[in-house]
């Protein structure tokens, strides 16, 4: 599929959600126990990872994704919501503003004719994600493995997971 003819669309949608996002992550941070608001900020996410992958921005999908797990976990009340989370979504959608706006530039090139687009969602050097990537997310809301569970022993960097010290 040539996606080139949505790319504006995508650009201008993925700033919305990117708008929508933060407003959220604002007002969840006035009342964290607002569940309407965990499930805007959810569909948002799940939305972006949706027409990230379909334009071939993995970057942008995996980390939209890893978000979508921990407001999951959040939404299911197996994960308690709190500052450190909400700032790291803070990041995570800052990492997302720059890998759009890579996306955006990257585009902006190759209608110049100067260059050649990229379908990572980020810039040529890697990816650009939320500080220390999925090991920041897993840290700081636990792994998938049953980590969120009470007695699970110690891991690295005060990881609360014992499997994790491998």
């Amino acid at each position: 599929m040539d996606t080139n003819q949505y790319m504006d669309m995508f650009l201008d949608e993925s700033h919305e959600h990117l708008q929508s996002l933060n407003d959220g992550l604002l007002s969840l941070e006035d009342n964290m126990q607002d569940t309407s608001v965990v499930n805007e900020i959810f569909r948002n996410a799940h939305t972006l990872k949706g027409m990230s992958a379909t334009m071939g921005y993995n970057k942008i999908a995996e980390l939209t994704h890893e978000m979508e797990d921990v407001l999951d976990l959040i939404r299911k009340d197996q994960l308690d919501l709190n500052e450190d989370i909400i700032d790291t979504l803070f990041k995570c959608v800052d990492s997302l503003g720059q890998m759009i706006d890579s996306v955006g530039k990257a585009q902006l090139h190759l209608e110049a004719g100067s260059g050649t687009g990229s379908r990572t969602g980020g810039s040529s050097t890697g990816s650009r994600r939320c500080t220390g990537g999925r090991r920041h997310l897993h840290r700081a809301f636990r792994c998938r493995q049953g980590c969120h569970q009470a007695g699970a022993g110690t891991g690295p960097a005060g990881h609360p997971c014992a499997h994790h010290a491998r």
